[in-house]
């Protein structure tokens, strides 16, 4: 990152250290704000489940249905395997419904879960920003992990 944007760290440590320094701190911020954004996007296409959606096949493999198997009860697990494995013409033709689905999500905590780690993994975004010197780009940054987040149940 350019140095004419302020965005370096504010000691004055040795060269080779300062750029391992902005080094380590871009990568860091780029993984966590990567994983939450993943999992916001994961998310929204579960809660789309709420309102009746029927998700594409490709986007069954998501934290929350993975969380939702790894937690649930054998009924909540035979009716995920169910939801998954059904190749109905239309959504009226499935065992269960999406919104059922969001209702075994939401139980199972699958949801709450996820909205953790979306935060979690913004903080340590935040975080990986603290040896930047305190400047606009740093508070942009700062508000763009802010933007990712969810409300916690």
């Amino acid at each position: 990152m350019p140095h004419c944007l302020g965005l370096q760290p504010s000691a004055a440590p040795s060269q080779e250290a300062a750029h391992r320094l902005k080094t380590n701190l871009w990568r860091s911020l780029a993984k966590n704000l990567g994983i939450a954004f993943q999992i916001r996007d994961d998310l929204s296409d579960i809660v789309s489940l709420k309102k009746g959606a029927v998700p594409n096949p490709n986007d069954l493999q998501t934290l929350p249905l993975i969380h939702l198997n790894c937690s649930a009860n054998s009924i909540e697990k035979n009716l995920l395997q169910s939801f998954i494995s059904e190749k109905p013409a239309n959504s009226s033709e499935r065992k269960i419904t999406p919104a059922k689905l969001y209702e075994c999500l939401e139980n199972a905590g699958s949801i709450d879960y996820c909205t953790d780690k979306i935060n979690g993994y913004l903080n340590n975004a935040v975080a990986s920003l603290e040896p930047l010197k305190k400047t606009v780009y740093k508070s942009y940054l700062v508000k763009m992990a802010d933007s990712l987040r969810t409300p916690q149940s």
